[in-house]
């Protein structure tokens, strides 16, 4: 499946990165730590053929999704060729972090991500290898400006399936 792929790394072309190649956690994790027991808790209801998220590639079917919250211009995007599974509600783990480890909804919200049942705009896709296709230039924002727009309506659709106080 050919995704978009936004990292800190620089690749070649043809090259086969692995999620072997991050070690314990992808880049992400590595720089949000404070975001483990959302993976934890999502990993628990993850079928037994979908990688851990906190030791796999993440990818997007849309450019603009990569460069959504990118505010880092040391960042490289990378056209991909990925053995996916997804695409999953990327909302949704924000919608974790905003409920908070003891919320009574949490097992409803990671069910809905993993088997999403509503029509969310903003999907992640998860891997365990990709092949670098080309290097993706990015100089316009229009993409960015869609895909934060559909990330809000994700907002906004979590928001009202999952209340963050009862």
């Amino acid at each position: 499946m050919r995704l978009f792929h936004i990292t800190d790394k620089v690749y070649r072309i043809g090259e086969t990165v692995s999620a072997e190649d991050f070690g314990e956690s992808c880049f992400y994790h590595k720089n949000n730590p404070i975001n483990t027991w959302i993976n934890e808790v999502l990993d628990e209801g993850k079928d037994a053929d979908c990688p851990s998220r906190k030791r796999c590639i993440y990818a997007f079917n849309e450019l603009g999704h990569c460069l959504a919250f990118n505010n880092n211009p040391n960042l490289h995007c990378y056209l991909v060729e990925m053995d996916a599974h997804g695409g999953f509600p990327m909302v949704l783990t924000d919608k974790l972090r905003r409920l908070g480890k003891d919320s009574c909804q949490i097992d409803d919200v990671v069910r809905e991500y993993w088997h999403p049942t509503n029509n969310w705009k903003f999907n992640e896709f998860l891997g365990n290898s990709m092949v670098i296709i080309e290097e993706i230039i990015t100089e316009g924002c229009f993409f960015a400006m869609r895909s934060k727009m559909l990330y809000g309506k994700d907002r906004d659709l979590a928001d009202s399936l999952f209340k963050t106080t009862l």
